[in-house]
């Protein structure tokens, strides 16, 4: 309960300058409800073998914090989060998780909020942009980042990359979030005539569809069916020579 009892201390004390949670457990009063009051930067760590608390993005979305991070590790379960300790691993096995060694998921978590951590409680200027760059490079996790209103995101083989032979420049999602059943809209602005695959991935980098397009010079306005997709969070790729550039999607 640990993390769920730091969501519920940011509501009532506003001079907390970060908030960090792993495997935020069901709690009473709700802090999933008490999220949308607070305001400090926050990281959520999400386990995807957690069978305990598998739902952290309820969370995440409820943070009202002008800097938020959803961080889903790929490979980690709920009592890794907990160091492996012995009064949690039962409680695991009976809900039909399989806890691993939680050596590797405390080396990354710790890896990786080290930098978050300077940068709000040290005023490090730069950590901030080693968080991110931390992120984008870390194996096995997706993440999405929210901060002043610009969400990026990356994860698995997914993360925002270019290269000389890319031709494609931007890539935007529009409406997003889209209602379940409609289509979206891609602005895709290229150098020159050119191919591209986009892909759809769920969190967890499963592809969920994929398409090949034929992009004209200058601006492209292509619309994606998306009405056979469930609704959920996702990542649209780009693929363009050996680059490409990934944004976040919302299915309604």
């Amino acid at each position: 309960m640990g993390a769920s009892a730091a969501v519920l201390a940011c509501q009532y004390n506003t001079s907390i300058d970060a908030l960090v949670t792993m495997g935020a457990t069901s709690t009473t009063p709700d802090a999933v409800a008490a999220a949308a009051l607070v305001t400090t930067p926050a990281v959520v760590f999400a386990g995807g073998e957690d069978c305990v608390a598998p739902d952290q993005m309820l969370l995440y979305n409820n943070l009202a914090s002008s800097c938020k991070t959803y961080v889903h590790l790929d490979d980690a379960s709920h009592c890794n989060f907990a160091q492996g300790a012995g009064t949690c691993t039962g409680s695991e096995v009976l809900c039909g998780g399989f806890p691993t060694s939680y050596q590797n998921t405390n080396h990354k978590t710790t890896y990786l909020v080290v930098s978050f951590l300077r940068y709000y409680l040290k005023s490090n200027a730069p950590a901030l942009a080693k968080f991110e760059w931390k992120l984008q490079r870390k194996a096995n996790l997706s993440y999405i980042m929210n901060c002043n209103s610009m969400a990026r995101v990356g994860g698995f083989d997914q993360t925002i990359e270019e290269s000389e032979d890319m031709v494609i420049t931007d890539l935007k999602l529009f409406p997003n979030p889209v209602l379940s059943g409609n289509q979206v809209n891609l602005s895709i602005p290229s150098d020159e005539e050119t191919v591209a695959t986009v892909m759809v991935t769920n969190m967890i980098g499963q592809t969920i569809m994929t398409e090949q397009l034929f992009l004209d010079e200058d601006a492209n306005q292509i619309s994606l069916g998306v009405d056979r997709i469930k609704p959920g969070y996702y990542f649209v790729t780009i693929i363009n020579g050996d680059g490409k550039l990934t944004r976040p999607l919302v299915i309604q």
